[in-house]
């Protein structure tokens, strides 16, 4: 299965790059020449968090970085067999303003959301959005499933008019599947 020969990818990424370096890890796909970059994200890739995480990546853990004028697809996989996930990109919330849940409307980016966010994409099967990094910002990849981006199931998103390619941040003492 797929899932397993990517865990182990995170887990080198994860222990070759320092907290807050900018990294490639091998979920994300650049094509320079074309300015695209696409994320693949796995849900419920360790238990950590009820398994309510992407790549292993939860509460902020993590920032996908994009530079202004790219067009960006994120394929998101559900692995989780108790719960439906989806992913909104969303302004960022304060701790205590954040929704329940995110639908189409509380999609920061037009059309920048998985289909019916709310429902989610149930176990094995998977869901894509698309969207051009047209204005710089800092918003949240969320799950828009009642409950769940309350919960921890978000990171961040931030389009850089400063960044010449995209890449990935982790935070200081987050790994994969860590809180």
């Amino acid at each position: 299965m797929v899932t397993g020969v990517l865990a182990l990818a995170f887990v080198a990424v994860a222990a070759a790059c320092d907290a807050g370096e900018a990294t490639s890890p091998s979920w994300m796909e650049v094509d320079a020449a074309s300015k695209k970059v696409s994320f693949h994200f796995i849900t419920a890739w360790s238990a950590t968090n009820n398994g309510w995480n992407f790549n292993g990546y939860l509460e902020g853990g993590a920032t996908v970085v994009v530079p202004v004028g790219w067009n960006v697809r994120i394929t998101l996989y559900n692995q989780d067999g108790n719960y439906p996930h989806s992913i909104v990109v969303t302004k960022p919330y304060a701790l205590d303003e954040m929704p329940d849940k995110a639908t189409r409307q509380e999609a920061a980016i037009s059309r920048a959301f998985t289909g019916g966010p709310e429902n989610g994409v149930f176990a094995g099967n998977e869901d894509s959005l698309r969207f051009k990094a047209k204005k710089a910002g800092k918003y949240y990849l969320f799950c828009g499933v009642p409950g769940h981006g309350l919960s921890g199931m978000w990171i961040h998103l931030e389009i850089s008019a400063d960044a010449d390619k995209p890449y990935v941040t982790i935070a200081e003492g987050v790994e994969p599947g860590a809180p």
